[in-house]
């Protein structure tokens, strides 16, 4: 399997979206430092040459990242990944994502939200987030891609959540609802805080 593709598509040829090596590295850091790397990297042979460099080309191709979390789900479980994406938000991405966006953080979710679609292009190319605000406290954010999912990939957004809730000073931030579109392309969460 080759270690990264250049023309943004699946290992099976279709449309794809890609995540940065540095985003992979951040989750295998926290995968290291809670002592479950070894036994997730056990779970699939095709990861070998991703856990061997995540460095090998700047962007991976989105069906490792996807391979990545459903291995750690049946290794970890599902709260795990949750955390594993809140941590590698905060540990490796705040310090570069929260300075463009002080302005957003300082007023809350309901600006940060919006502005997320052009910011996350630091860790992922191909993906689309989307925000449909239900009042000032409300709504409802949607990441949207290019083929369809795997349900686990949904756990990810929720920890990309919580560290927005927690960076805007919105610990008790909220997710009220999560679904998977009909065609699997798209995951929505209404959200409240």
């Amino acid at each position: 399997m080759p270690s990264h593709l250049t023309d943004s598509t699946t290992l099976s040829g279709m449309a794809d979206y890609e995540v940065s090596a540095a985003y992979i590295d951040s989750l295998m850091r926290v995968l290291r430092a809670e002592g479950k790397l070894a036994a997730v990297a056990q779970q699939d042979g095709r990861l070998d040459a991703l856990f061997a460099n995540p460095w090998s080309s700047n962007w991976q191709p989105a069906e490792l990242l996807e391979l990545l979390t459903d291995c750690t789900t049946r290794v970890c479980g599902e709260a795990f990944v949750e955390e594993m994406a809140f941590q590698s938000m905060k540990q490796r991405f705040g310090g570069i994502v929260l300075p463009l966006l002080k302005a957003s953080v300082a007023a809350g979710p309901q600006l940060l939200f919006p502005k997320l679609d052009g910011v996350v292009k630091v860790a992922i190319k191909g993906a689309h987030l989307s925000w449909k605000a239900e009042g000032d406290t409300a709504g409802v954010f949607t990441v949207a891609y290019p083929r369809a999912m795997s349900g686990n990939t949904g756990l990810s957004w929720r920890g990309v959540i919580r560290f927005i809730f927690d960076v805007t000073g919105k610990p008790g931030g909220r997710i009220e609802a999560q679904q998977q579109t009909a065609d699997g392309q798209a995951f929505e969460y209404r959200v409240a805080w």
